[in-house]
This record gives C-alpha cells, structure tokens and sequence, in this order.
C-alpha cells in the first residue's frame, strides 16, 4: 500500500530523497550538489505553504517525491508555481505510484489556493498530457531542450 505524505512528516527519508535525486540527474546542475539539494529539500519542509514536497511511501520505504517549487524558471517570471522533483524509485517504476503522485501534489496545490501550476520536461511530455497538462512553450533548463507544460487546477 502507498502513502503519499508530506516530506515534513518525514524528516528521516531526506537523506535517502538526496540520494534518489542525485544519483538520478546529478549529471544536471541543479541536482550535482547533495549538499545545495538537502538545502533545498529542508526549505521544503511544510505542508502548508509553497514551496513543500510530498514523497511516497510503502511501509517505512521511500518510493517516490514530488515538489511544488515557486520561481523554478526564472526566465519565466510571470509562471510562479512549478512541479520539479518528480521521482519514483527505479524498481517501483510502472506501478502508477508517479501518476498517484501527480494527481496528489496537484490536489495538495489546489487546497493551497493555487491554480496555475507549471513544470518543465526534457523526455516526458507525453506522459504528463495523458494527465491533463498542456504544452505552453520549450526553456533550454539545465543544459536540456525542455517543454513547459501548464495545468489549470
């Protein structure tokens, strides 16, 4: 059984959630550091407020996250809210345990009073419009070609 939870409820999977995100893009700048990503992980410790992390859980173990960032783009000011950190664990990858992750973190921004959330991706735009997002322009984020993509909530 899954559980999607604040990370703030959590404070002992951060380590763990560092790892996860390094090893997967710390060829990336924003993810080379675990240093800067703890950093930024611990500002996320909340629930009611942006910027916050959810992360899945099954039992006691880490299995996924997702992050609702504020100012993510800063070529893209007038975009305040973005969805970043959208990790599932390698071996848990098919499970639906992403899309669950999703749809909760999009839920979690709504009762926050947000209503415009965007998110950026290099490979994955297909997957998110099955999920109702809508492609809104490219951004050269991180080095990649990226799509931004919106959803109204």
């Amino acid at each position: 059984m899954i559980r999607i939870e604040p990370l703030a409820l959590h404070p002992q999977h951060v380590t763990a959630l560092v790892q996860m995100l390094h090893t997967e893009w710390g060829g990336l700048k924003n993810w080379s550091d675990p240093d800067k990503l703890r950093a930024s992980l611990e500002i996320r410790m909340t629930a009611v407020k942006a910027p916050m992390t959810l992360i899945a859980l099954e039992g006691d173990r880490l299995v996924g996250s997702a992050s609702l960032k504020v100012n993510e783009l800063p070529e893209h000011p007038d975009r305040l809210f973005w969805i970043g950190d959208v990790i599932i664990a390698p071996d848990q990858r098919g499970r639906g345990i992403g899309t669950a992750m999703m749809r909760a973190i999009v839920r979690h921004a709504a009762t926050l009073g947000i209503s415009d959330l965007y998110l950026y991706t290099p490979d994955q735009e297909h997957y998110y419009r099955k999920l109702g997002w809508n492609t809104v322009g490219r951004s050269d984020a991180n080095g990649e070609d990226n799509v931004v993509m919106h959803y109204g909530c």
